[in-house]
């Protein structure tokens, strides 16, 4: 087996390091010069921003077209340097579209407190309070070695491979990669 200073705890990481580091195929965009390493990922990519049937928004400096308005605008700010988010939170500089996003915004600022009694933390948007509540609320699944809870089975078992003296990892086969 080849040296290895970093695995792929996964086979599909394994692919995905292989496709974008070793591959040499390269897939273009008939519509616009970004490549892809797949003809799948091209196609998903023009659906996405160039559907022949539907661009109705061309940017006025280069003519590149695209499907959605918020595509059009997030590249002319991009390659042109044209400002899409004039309204600024006076806290932290993000920008908005709207001044009614800044207004919601301005919330996490002041954070989103946790519901269960006893609990004084405090979060800057609310999914992750519940991702808080998810995990340090409600576990029921806990680690025999490490005493970490899960909410589901699958995660705890997931979680245990860690543990585990031998574990999986998939290796590189390319030579001279250490990975």
């Amino acid at each position: 087996m080849p040296k290895s200073t970093s695995l792929c705890s996964r086979h599909s990481h394994l692919k995905r390091h292989i496709d974008n580091v070793h591959r040499k195929i390269r897939f273009p965009c008939p519509a616009c010069p970004k490549t892809f390493f797949s003809s799948e990922a091209v196609l998903k990519h023009r659906k996405q921003l160039h559907d022949d049937e539907q661009t109705a928004y061309t940017c006025d400096v280069c003519k590149l077209a695209f499907k959605k308005k918020s595509h059009m605008t997030k590249h002319r700010a991009a390659a042109h340097g044209s400002d899409p988010t004039p309204h600024k939170c006076p806290v932290c500089r993000k920008g908005f579209r709207f001044p009614n996003k800044l207004k919601i915004h301005m919330r996490v600022h002041e954070g989103y407190e946790c519901p269960d009694d006893g609990c004084e933390q405090k979060f800057d948007t609310w999914s992750e309070v519940r991702k808080h509540v998810s995990r340090e609320h409600k576990k029921p699944h806990k680690c025999g070695v490490c005493k970490v809870a899960f909410v589901t089975p699958a995660a705890l078992k997931e979680h245990e491979q860690r543990h585990a003296e031998k574990r999986e990892a998939f290796v590189c086969t390319v030579d001279g990669c250490d990975r």
